[in-house]
């Protein structure tokens, strides 16, 4: 199962969390793989100013 986690400027940084339990998952379910994506496929900046580098765009997403 393939999981993409969608990140925009400005998300609350506890929405980052997801990664936390999709990484616990995977201890139970190895073929569960996620990626990050973002509308341009490149860093966002989180409302605390922390920043995240993206796997992924939106449009790279829709074709793998």
């Amino acid at each position: 199962m393939r999981i993409g986690i969608i990140f925009y400027d400005d998300v609350e940084p506890i929405e980052v969390g997801i990664l936390g339990t999709l990484s616990m998952a995977r201890r139970i379910a190895p073929e569960l793989s996620y990626h990050t994506i973002s509308q341009e496929g490149q860093s966002v900046t989180l409302r605390n100013g922390l920043k995240i580098e993206t796997d992924f765009s939106f449009a790279e997403g829709t074709s793998s």
